[in-house]
């Protein structure tokens, strides 16, 4: 079909598309895919599609545009992306279509008003483009604001708010800070708090998260996230002073970098850290546990906790530091097997 002009694929419960999908259209004049189910539509999708003119994407689920997805559609005119979950958008996904867009539709997209977004408020506020009221969801004090009525200076980032959306251009949108928590750079302060388990959405490029001084009193199997969730940045987690008794099997699989963990002062009799560590549901024996030496913790605080007896056997290979003062029930600590560096 070299010389198809107009294809409409709209209302088809379509919820992905393959980079092949319009290879070969070239003369395409508009694309109607909207009221579908697509989430993302990664970045050569309209590869081929230079003579696009209409492109009609609005009624889906889109939650980003990646970089290089118009990069082709130097003559698109009209690009509706009404009612997606869309909450940012780069400068350089956009800049292929600055010279020929007439008309854009962004209303409702629980857009994000923050500094990454202030190319578009200031395109907007030269060309008009925007012709369906697009409004801000957040951060709060944005909330509601019409996007092309806002002044260029409010679209600005306070503490961490770049870290949320500087991803967009790759779908990596992370979470915002998560409530109640405080959030100072890359650390996520959620202490003395009266929580009774981790908060969940906490952001992906956290360093530190801190949350002592509360009253958790066990952590279920990955809660700290998993798959794409995981908190790949995450090097120190502080979980002291709470009433924790139980770790459970995978716990802390979702934190593959970290460096220090404190589990001072809590209620622990029993700790086998390379099963908390572990991403693999089958381990049921420490034989089985080898593979997971390579763990990348090097600092262990296991100070005032219910421990008789610790053995190295159960700890990584990379711990460099282990602390278990004030532990009155220890009568066995176990160094056969020890192969770690003094």
């Amino acid at each position: 079909m070299p010389k198809l002009v107009r294809l409409d694929l709209s209302k088809n419960n379509i919820i992905s598309a393959h980079p092949e999908t319009f290879k070969g259209l070239k003369q395409l004049n508009s694309l109607m895919l909207y009221s579908n189910n697509l989430t993302d539509l990664g970045d050569q999708l309209f590869k081929d599609l230079n003579s696009l003119q209409v492109l009609l994407l609005n009624g889906n689920k889109l939650k980003c545009l990646r970089d290089g997805i118009f990069e082709r559609l130097g003559h698109l005119r009209l690009l509706s992306l009404y009612d997606n979950n869309i909450k940012s958008i780069t400068e350089t996904t956009f800049s292929p279509l600055k010279n020929s867009l007439q008309i854009l539709h962004l209303a409702k997209n629980p857009l994000i008003c923050d500094c990454n977004l202030q190319w578009l408020a200031k395109l907007l506020r030269s060309r008009p483009l925007e012709t369906s009221g697009a409004r801000c969801a957040s951060p709060t004090r944005m909330e509601r604001r019409r996007v092309v009525t806002s002044s260029v200076e409010q679209f600005k980032c306070l503490g961490i708010e770049s870290l949320v959306t500087g991803g967009a251009g790759k779908c990596l949108l992370d979470n915002e800070c998560p409530e109640p928590c405080k959030c100072n750079g890359t650390v996520v302060d959620c202490s003395n708090l009266s929580l009774l388990s981790p908060p969940t959405s906490i952001p992906n490029f956290t360093t530190s998260l801190i949350l002592s001084n509360n009253k958790i009193t066990k952590l279920e199997p990955f809660a700290f996230g998993m798959g794409i969730n995981k908190l790949t940045n995450l090097h120190t987690l502080n979980l002291s002073n709470n009433n924790l008794n139980f770790l459970a099997h995978n716990s802390l699989a979702g934190i593959e970098n970290h460096r220090v963990l404190d589990l001072r002062n809590n209620s622990l009799n029993r700790l086998n850290v390379l099963e908390a560590l572990s991403a693999d549901n089958g381990i049921n024996k420490i034989e089985d546990l080898e593979h997971e030496r390579n763990s990348s913790l090097e600092i262990l605080h296991l100070d005032g906790n219910e421990f008789n007896c610790i053995s190295l056997e159960y700890m990584p290979s990379t711990l460099r530091k282990l602390t278990i003062t004030r532990n009155p029930s220890l009568h066995s600590i176990i160094l056969n097997k020890n192969t770690k560096n003094k």
